[in-house]
């Protein structure tokens, strides 16, 4: 297999070969021939050009405006020769300049423009047996000076001669069909043209049809050769004459405007033998009741089944009034009315007698009379009640009743009459009550009423009791059926004051008190679900928790039914007792929902009940509760320099009754420096604090007052001073004492009784916490009040914030020893830099642009001093992104670098940071970049903090150096930002993004200052105090050169070696690489990166050397491996020399051809 797809190779290349050749053959030729066939057919448009030069007139003679090349190219047109007969279809489509194309669309319209018009068209027909002969005289005005054409539409008539007396007029047919009357000239011509149709036979008579042209005018003029004989035309015709005599029917009309006329006739009804005449009718009434007025229309369909009828009767009852009569279709002549005993009679005439069916519209109205209502049949004394036709053989009919507004109908009697589903059988009438009959002696009476509406109410009783009063408000859901109101009613019980009343489409209210109604008034009239909100109040006759109180709630009136339920509200400093034996038509109240409730913090429910029908009754005791009043009190000690402050909070909770006075004590030796204000909302109660009473015991009472009976929350603040204790019993040098011992309650008073004894409050909770200055110890022990000790974080009360003693007490009296030590002071530093963010860019000269930012916390309010490299060069200064400037220093600093002091004012807080950037420049003594590599030494700013230098904490240094330089290792004390920061092209090396120095300070916006940055960047960072920074750098391009004409050296001596050796060397060489990526890795990848060159060069030679040395060897084989196949016969005259062939076992050392 090997030896064939050697063999193949030498085939493939061959192929290739081939291909190449003909590719570099054939683009020429192709080019060659694309340049003659463009120079052929330019040479084309150039003879066109030359022709069409020769055909354009003189320039002497004056061109046609519409084209500026002159006639002749308005005739050429360019078609290639071979698609001539395809060019040359209908189909086709030519290209036009657009004012040629303005002036055929112009020409278009004007020939559209009408140029002949018929004015009027009169046609005489005589009918001869079975053919109509028509004679049409049309007058045309025609238009224009050339020929014009007229489309002459007859449809199947065929057409004899046409004349004029105007012109030479002649018809002409037209190439898609039809006749066309053609006219010489403009003017005016009356035409005359013969026609003739054949007749149609049918069951009806004879019938024809004829098509003619639209004439503004048209008069059709019928002669038949037969009397007494009835014409149709159609479209409708309005007579003009119509004759009939002996043998000879004669009619004409006009006829609107159209395009075809149908004729029909047949014999009139008078030639047929008289008979006596026989009808039938049926009735439909709509019945209408509106108010006070009845309505009736009644639809009298008359058919006439034998004869002929030009009049008829009817009869209508006495109460009717006649409001009007119709006959749609027909000639309606008049009619008259006659009163008679029982009736009154209607005599309708029409103009002509008639013979099919007719209907008759008969609309009447009369009052509405109470009782009942009867609209088929007689009364009891023989009146008639009903619409009827007279003189018929036969009626039937429908009824169908309608109540308007608010009436109700009910059947009272019905004979002869069936009620029916409406709109059963597609009828359009809509009606509440529908009935057949199919006599004339059938009976219907009806009654209608006014709907009564149908009330139901719901009321819910929220009723809050007071000490004094009831206040009720009511919710009343109503549901209106049947019908809808203007007004509601309320019963309201004497003792009762409705206070408000407002709901859905209430528009007011009305109180009577002497008749204890409340009317409620709508807007409209209002049907469905109405909820109201009545407001009440109900006072006491006497107050006493002794007396007895009767509930009065509104009630409905005129209602179908009422149920509700009532439920009684009190506040936390009343009790509600009910008299359980007393209660009436009440049940006990199992659910309340939510929603119902009043949304009121200090309302709680009592009871509650349920009712299916008023009335109820309710009885029951007002109890007022005691006072409950708690307090807490929490207070703070703060210990300061020379001076202790005594904070105390007390907070009073107060329910079920109100208090209007508070007792408490304060130690005599601080009562007159004790300060008792109110706090927040309670100022608005608070009316004074005095002394009470003289001192007893050590101790002061004093008495806050409110202006009014307090109940909920009552704070009080009770503070003062003390100077610090300097005499006293003392341990140690610096020891002070003092002894504490917070406010107490005493009692709280009710109105009108301050001077009589009061119990304590239920409940007294106090925190006691103690806050230092930062140079005072302090320790603590409390006693008494059940006192103990808790963590700071386990305050409940208040949290003052940087407190060190906490205490809580449920008990008085509580006594606070405090033992106070004043620390020694150590001095701190005063500037710590947090982090220092530093950037350099170099160039190829001696300039070096410097941006130093820096986040900075120090005490100094004014400036502090700050040492630049010597010579440097100030362009921008900022501090918490406003502009500053550096003050020269004229104290010594370290050598290279000057001292400023930095203007630090600012109006945050010291404990806060604060940021520092500064932009200079600085020029280098010896300008880098001058050789192949080299280290490079840049000093750094330093802070000066009073002499003794400022804390750095943090320090990143980026220093960016032209494209074709590179920094090699780790500088002293510094460590790189990342491991690999630089990624390697075939020809570049590019330093990989970095995080920005920005970003990780967190500058804000106003303190961003942008230089340009060029070049590879490269990132240090140090947790150390560095002035200075020592790099190594060195030139891309030099070292390239060195190292990969070294590698390319070493391939060519390794080149006569074997693989075994070339593959052990590599494998020692990656060894030695990855030893020292561990120490040195940037040094080993930017070697391998300069000795790209070298690897590839020697990658492709020794890959060529193999590929040849193989190569070599397979063509001795192939040599070898033939001459057994090419041996020629021996002959005796001579014996050929022949060479023994090679031992095929034997094989060559591919990697040395000249052992081969």
């Amino acid at each position: 297999m090997q030896l064939r797809m050697k063999t193949l190779r030498p085939v493939a290349l061959s192929w290739l070969t081939l291909f190449l050749l003909s590719c570099a053959l054939v683009l020429p030729a192709a080019a060659q021939s694309e340049e003659e066939n463009s120079s052929e057919s330019a040479v084309t448009e150039e003879e066109v050009a030359e022709d069409s030069s020769q055909d354009e007139p003189a320039a002497d003679a004056e061109p046609d405006a519409s084209n500026e090349f002159g006639e002749g190219w308005q005739h050429i047109v360019l078609i290639p020769f071979k698609d001539i007969k395809a060019a040359l279809q209908v189909d086709s489509q030519v290209l036009v300049d657009y004012a040629e194309y303005l002036r055929l669309k112009a020409l278009e319209v004007q020939q559209q423009k009408v140029k002949a018009l018929l004015q009027q068209a009169e046609y005489t027909t005589r009918i001869e047996g079975d053919t109509a002969r028509i004679t049409a005289e049309l007058k045309f005005h025609v238009w224009g000076d050339e020929e014009v054409e007229f489309p002459l539409n007859t449809g199947d008539a065929a057409l004899g001669q046409v004349s004029s007396e105007q012109g030479d007029v002649y018809l002409k047919s037209a190439d898609e069909g039809g006749t066309r009357l053609v006219f010489p000239k403009a003017g005016d011509y009356t035409v005359t043209v013969e026609m003739m149709v054949r007749a149609q036979k049918g069951t009806d008579g004879k019938s024809f049809v004829l098509s003619i042209p639209i004439s503004s005018v048209t008069i059709f003029d019928l002669t038949l050769n037969e009397g007494r004989q009835k014409i149709d035309v159609k479209p409708e015709a309005v007579p003009v004459a119509t004759t009939s005599q002996e043998g000879e029917t004669r009619f004409r009309s006009h006829l609107k405007p159209t395009n075809q006329i149908e004729v029909s006739w047949h014999p009139e009804a008078g030639s047929r033998p008289e008979m006596n005449l026989l009808t039938s009718v049926d009735q439909k009434q709509e019945i209408t009741i509106e108010g006070e007025v009845v309505l009736t229309k009644a639809e009298l369909t008359y058919e006439i089944l034998r004869g002929e009828m030009d009049q008829l009767q009817l009869a209508i009852p006495l109460s009717h009034q006649l409001l009007d009569i119709e006959a749609p279709g027909t000639n309606l002549k008049d009619w008259k009315v006659t009163q008679e005993e029982s009736r009154q009679v209607i005599d309708v005439s029409f103009l002509s007698p008639l013979e099919s069916k007719v209907k008759l519209i008969v609309q009447t109205e009369r009052p509405l009379e109470e009782g009942t209502l009867q609209l088929l049949g007689q009364s009891e004394d023989g009146a008639l009640e009903s619409i009827q036709a007279l003189g018929t053989v036969r009626e039937r009919g429908e009824i169908y009743l309608r109540a308007a507004g608010t009436l109700e109908l009910t059947v009272v009697k019905q004979e002869g009459v069936t009620r029916f589903r409406q709109n059963q059988k597609g009828e359009d009438t809509t009606a509440d009550l529908a009935f057949r009959f199919f006599r004339t002696d059938a009976t219907l009476i009806v009654s209608a009423k006014q709907i009564e509406p149908r009330v139901l109410a719901n009321l819910s009783h929220f009723s809050r009791v007071q000490e004094e009063s009831i206040e009720t408000r009511t919710q009343a859901i109503i549901q209106i059926e049947r019908e809808g109101l203007f007004e509601l009613q309320f019963h309201v019980p004497e003792g009762l004051t409705v206070q408000y009343a407002n709901g859905t489409n209430v528009s007011e209210h009305r109180f009577d008190e002497e008749a204890g109604l409340l009317h409620v008034f709508f807007r409209e009239k209002t049907e469905g679900q109405v909820i109201l909100q009545i407001g009440t109040t109900q006072l006491f006759e006497e107050v006493s928790p002794d007396e007895e109180h009767f509930l009065l709630l509104v009630e409905t009136t005129n209602m179908e039914k009422e149920e509700g339920t009532i439920s009684l509200l009190s506040s936390s400093s009343i009790d509600i007792q009910v008299l359980e034996e007393e209660l009436f038509g009440v049940l006990p109240n199992t659910y309340i929902d939510p929603r119902m409730m009043p949304q009121q913090a200090d309302q709680k429910l009592s009871h509650s009940w349920r009712y299916k029908e008023p009335p109820v009754e309710i009885y029951f005791l007002v109890k007022p509760k005691p006072a409950l009043v708690t307090a807490t009190i929490s207070t703070l000690v703060d210990v300061e320099e020379e001076l202790i402050r005594i904070d105390s909070e007390i907070d009073y909770r107060i329910q079920h009754a109100g208090v209007e006075s508070f007792v408490l004590e304060v130690p005599e030796a601080i009562s007159k420096k004790v300060r008792i204000t109110p706090i927040g909302a309670s100022s608005h109660n608070f009316q004074q604090a005095v002394p009470k009473e003289d001192p007893q015991d050590g101790w002061q009472t004093w008495l806050v007052t409110a202006q009014q009976p307090v109940t909920g929350n009552f704070q009080l603040s009770v503070s003062y001073d003390l100077p610090l204790p300097g005499n006293g019993p003392t341990t140690d040098e610096g020891l002070r004492k003092y002894s504490f011992t917070p406010v107490q309650l005493i009692d709280v008073a009710a109105p009108d009784d301050v001077h009589e004894e009061s119990p304590l409050p239920s409940s007294v909770r106090g925190e006691i916490q103690v806050k230092t200055a930062r140079h005072l110890a302090v320790k603590g022990t409390a006693e008494g009040g059940n006192v103990e000790n808790i963590d700071v974080r386990e305050v409940e009360l208040k949290s003052y914030g940087e407190t060190t003693l906490a205490y809580r007490y449920f008990a008085e009296p509580v006594t606070l020893d405090i033992e106070i030590r004043k620390y020694d002071i150590q001095e701190v530093l005063q500037t710590v830099v947090n982090k220092a963010g530093i950037e350099i860019v170099l160039s190829s000269d001696a300039t070096a642009t410097y941006l130093c930012n820096y986040r900075v916390r120090s005490s100094e309010r004014q400036r502090f001093a700050i040492e630049l490299p010597a010579g440097a060069r100030p362009v921008r200064v900022l501090v918490n992104g406003e502009e500053t400037t550096l003050e020269k220093n004229d104290a010594e600093a370290e050598e290279g670098l000057e001292s400023y002091f930095l203007n630090v004012s600012r109006i945050t807080a010291s404990d806060e940071d604060f940021f520092v950037t500064i932009h200079f420049l600085w020029e280098l003594t010896d300008p880098p970049f001058n050789s192949a590599g080299g280290k490079l030494q840049l000093p750094l700013p330093a802070f000066d903090d009073q002499g003794s230098g400022a804390l750095v904490q943090q320090t990143r240094v980026g220093i960016w150096v032209p494209q074709e330089y590179s920094l090699l290792g780790t500088p002293d004390r510094f460590n790189r930002s990342r491991l690999i920061p630089f990624t390697f092209t075939l020809f570049d090396v590019y330093t990989q993004p970095e995080q920005k120095v920005a970003d990780w300070m967190r500058l804000p916006k106003t303190q961003l200052v942008e230089v340009p940055r060029t070049g590879n960047g490269f990132y240090y960072n140090s947790l150390e105090q560095v002035n200075r920074i020592e790099v190594t750098w060195w030139q891309h391009t030099f070292y390239t050169w060195v190292i990969s004409i070294t590698v390319a050296l070493i391939g060519f001596v390794l080149l006569k070696t074997s693989w075994d050796n070339r593959i052990t060397i590599l494998l020692c060489a990656v060894l030695v690489i990855a030893l020292c990526m561990l120490s040195y890795g940037d040094w080993v990848l930017f070697t391998l990166f300069a000795a790209r060159y070298g690897l590839i060069f020697l990658a492709i030679l020794w890959l060529f050397k193999t590929f040849q040395s193989m190569q070599h060897s397979y063509d001795k084989e192939t040599v070898v491996a033939a001459e057994p196949v090419a041996e020629p016969v021996a002959t005796s005259e001579s014996e050929p020399d022949v060479t023994p062939p090679a031992d095929r076992n034997e094989t060559s050392d591919p990697d040395n051809p000249s052992e081969s």
